[in-house]
């Protein structure tokens, strides 16, 4: 039809183009091109209904093949429109669904075992008592969907929304719902043991009854939900919140829920028996009745609690020690609000001196706060950069912009200090130019100075952070001042300084961020695993933040999910459910920063903060994602690491070291880490990231190791023995260990030939310095590899014998041993 029209139209062309001074053929030429052109319209409706008609036809042969056929195994869905489908009691079993619309469809008892439903449609769906087994389901929609009694054991639901849902009597263990919304779903009586819920959006969920033995809750939002009865012994809920939840005659025994928040939650006659409730925040909560006993409180806030006394205990039971008097934060004062401006003026003339050296380190504390010292270390220590305050000590205010005018004087060897602003004021109490013993927090207040006092009270009033206590504000400012000056070295009083602050203060989220941020950033198992702790603590409490401040909940995501990566990579903690924890955390700390970037009318600086925070996010999901040293996961981490970097370049942000090193490990992953490959272009991309790296941070340790390591892969063994030397050294210079350094020494000591002895000695202290059964075991497997290359299969399986005896069933080992045992 479309040839048809189209001989026409190239004629009619033709005479009118070929004989333009004819004065019949030009108008015979227009006449059949505009024939053309309506039969070419005509064939287009034409075809466009022919189409539409055999679309028809198909789905039609679709539907009447669906609903005739009763077993339809691995049949390909993927992508139809099937609204109200009726597929009760059909077998599905490994059927392709993704992005499949199945609104109002009817799916009772259909068996869809390992199906991919990925991104498919259920909306008002029903599937009562369905078999739902092993099936992916990522990204689905089954709001307001009838799932009653569907088994669902095993299912991957991460990120599905089942908002409205009723999932009554559904079994759900062993399944993935990891960031899941699950806002009013209906999970009465349902069977949840075991499942993975990290993340999820639930407030107002019924659990009444629900079974969720061992489930991992991590970061869950239960708000207000309905957990009478239900079974959680064992459960993971650190950092959850779970405020003004219904959790009568709940059962938390043994569950961990540090750092949650169950602010005027309901627990008359909850089981939580030798549960784990440290910094949890129970402010309000009711008490009657519930058992407390070998359950540990430390750090809990229990102010206003209701039954306290009707509840059990006995000397196992660990409560929180009394908060200092007055200490608890205040909400902040709005009439201070919309402050630009700061003027120090000496009151008298004698205090011209003090102005400027108050107002100096007004402007110094703005300078930190802005830094982004991620070149040092993984996390900051700050969590965002406070008000774009303008510190003078001279001239007057114009009106052009809100102005604070702090007036100072010097009298009986104290300093005296008043705000004034819009007509209001504030007296600031003498403080005492010589410090002498602190009575409140002896370790750190004795080394502030009267300047870092009288500054921080200050800006406790034009700057307000979270209504803490100026103690809180000056102890987190001389232990971020510290760490930027010193470093790693200096980490035991900067920990001195947060600690005191956190006396003061025990759920604040500034100080727990920070206590977080700076044990992550020690590279210890101990310090790494205790950050959990503090980053579940301030996630919960951020909601003390004013909202300049929602940078901090995306930090707390991202260390949660670095430190949970460490430990899986580094410290042995090989388990799925540390790696789930991670990923989740991850994606969670990606999408709250990504929520972040939308919101309207951010200024320069916000924004750049917020992509900062975007760009650690992506380095934590790039994290996640190959700590498991999967080929796959390794290259699909690499263009994520690549826009984390890209992201804090567009914003002239200076790039961490570690995102440089943790990316060229990764090309060198890819080309071969144990022996060397082909991929040539591989290790020389790895070798130019490390030495970035090295630019950007000249003392990080891993950044020589690795340099070390690739060059030994480039046939240079003996320029990796100098970098794994100088990685040595460095750690040695901060007090600290570093098992992986001696172990790679000792490897490329093998290597040169001669020097046994020296291996040897460094494989010894590699194995002395490793903090867990796991990590020597994982370490002696690393030096066995090493003795079969080098041809002493024999005392390689010696040594990976040595690391089954410490930790049997080390899957290292087991494969050193085997190989071992090939090669001799």
């Amino acid at each position: 039809m479309f040839l048809l029209a189209l001989v026409p139209l190239i004629f009619g062309t033709t005479l009118g183009v070929v004989n333009p001074s004819n004065t019949i053929l030009p108008d015979i030429g227009a006449s059949l091109i505009g024939g053309a052109i309506t039969g070419l319209v005509f064939a287009f409706v034409q075809y466009t209904m022919a189409q539409r008609n055999q679309s028809q036809e198909k789905e039609v042969d679709l539907r009447l093949l669906l609903t005739s056929s009763s077993n339809l195994p691995g049949i390909d869905l993927s992508g139809r429109l099937l609204a109200g489908v009726y597929l009760r009691g059909k077998n599905l079993e490994s059927a392709q669904l993704v992005g499949t619309d199945l609104t109002r469809a009817v799916l009772d008892r259909i068996v869809l075992d390992s199906a991919d439903l990925t991104n498919a449609n259920l909306s008002r769906a029903t599937m009562k008592a369905a078999r739902v087994h092993e099936v992916q389901m990522s990204r689905c929609r089954l709001n307001q969907a009838d799932l009653t009694g569907t088994d669902l054991t095993s299912s991957v639901l991460s990120a599905a929304v089942l908002d409205d849902a009723d999932l009554s009597g559904a079994r759900l263990s062993g399944a993935d719902l990891t960031r899941a919304s699950l806002l009013r779903t209906n999970l009465d009586e349902a069977q949840l043991g075991g499942a993975q819920l990290g993340h999820v959006r639930a407030i107002s969920v019924r659990l009444a009854g629900a079974d969720m033995t061992g489930a991992v809750l991590h970061f869950a939002d239960l708000g207000y939900g309905h957990l009478a009865r239900a079974n959680l012994a064992g459960a993971q809920l650190l950092g959850a919140n779970l405020s003004e939840a219904v959790l009568t005659l709940a059962d938390l025994s043994d569950a961990e829920l540090t750092g949650a928040s169950l602010v005027r939650a309901d627990l008359t006659g909850c089981k939580a028996n030798g549960a784990m409730l440290r910094s949890v925040d129970l402010s309000g909560a009711i008490l009657v009745g519930c058992d407390l006993r070998g359950a540990d409180l430390t750090g809990a806030r229990l102010d206003g609690v209701q039954g306290r006394g009707s509840a059990r205990f006995d000397e196992h039971t660990r409560w929180p020690e009394d908060i200092l008097e007055g200490s608890l934060p205040q909400p902040v004062d709005q009439g201070w609000a919309g402050i630009r401006r700061v003027r120090v003026v000496p009151a008298t003339p004698d205090a011209a001196g003090l102005a400027r050296d108050i107002a100096a380190e007004m402007a110094r504390q703005q300078s930190i706060s802005r830094q982004v010292e991620g070149v040092r270390m993984s996390l900051p220590l700050t969590v965002r950069p406070p008000q774009a305050l303008r510190v003078r000590t001279r001239g007057i205010s114009l009106g052009i912009r809100p102005t604070a005018t702090i007036r100072v004087s010097i009298a009986e060897e104290a300093i005296l200090a008043s705000v004034r602003f819009r007509g209001r004021s504030c007296i600031l109490p003498p403080t005492p130019i010589k410090r002498g013993p602190a009575s409140r927090v002896p370790d750190a207040e004795s080394e502030l100075t009267a300047i870092d006092e009288v500054t921080a009270r200050i800006l406790n009033i034009v700057d307000p952070r979270d209504g803490a206590p100026w103690i809180v504000r000056a102890c987190v400012t001389a232990a971020n001042r510290i760490w930027i000056d010193e470093g790693r070295p200096a980490t035991t009083r900067c920990r001195r300084f947060l600690l005191a602050a956190r006396q003061v203060d025990p759920l604040s989220p500034i100080v727990n961020y920070a206590l977080g941020a700076l044990g992550y950033n020690e590279y210890d198992g101990g310090p790494t695993k205790a950050s959990l702790e503090y980053f579940a603590v301030a996630y919960t409490s951020s909601a003390r933040l004013a909202p300049g401040m929602d940078g901090l909940v995306g930090l707390c995501l991202t260390g949660t999910a670095l430190a949970n990566c460490q430990l899986y990579h580094r410290f042995g903690m090989e388990t799925q459910a540390v790696l789930a924890a991670s990923r989740s955390a991850a994606a969670n700390a990606v999408a709250r920063t990504r929520e972040r970037l939308k919101q309207q009318n951010l200024s320069p600086r916000a924004y750049r903060n917020a992509m900062e925070g975007y760009a650690l996010a992506r380095y934590a999901e790039a994290f996640a994602q190959h700590v498991t040293e999967k080929e796959d996961d390794v290259r699909s981490s690499i263009p994520i690491y690549e826009d984390a970097i890209e992201t804090l370049r567009s914003v002239n942000s200076p790039v961490p070291a570690v995102l440089y090193n943790n990316l060229g490990y990764q090309h060198m992953t890819v080309a071969g880490l144990k022996e060397r490959g082909s991929d040539t272009q591989s290790y020389q991309m790895a070798r130019i990231r490390f030495l970035e790296s090295l630019k950007a941070h000249p003392d990080l340790h891993f950044g020589w190791a690795n340099l070390g390591n690739v060059d030994r892969l480039l046939g240079n063994p003996a320029a990796a023995e100098n970098s794994y030397r100088r990685a040595l050294k460095i750690v040695a210079t901060e007090g600290g260990r570093y098992p992986q350094g001696w172990n790679e020494l000792a490897c490329v000591l093998l290597e040169l030939g001669g020097r046994d002895d020296e291996a040897w000695a460094a494989h010894q202290q590699a194995v002395a310095d490793g903090s867990a059964p796991a990590v020597r075991a994982k370490l002696r497997a690393e030096f066995a590899g090493r003795l079969i290359l080098v041809g002493h299969p024999d005392k390689a399986a010696e040594v990976a014998q040595e690391g089954l005896a410490e930790d049997p069933g080390n899957r290292y080992c087991l494969q050193a041993l085997e190989e071992a045992q090939s090669a001799s």
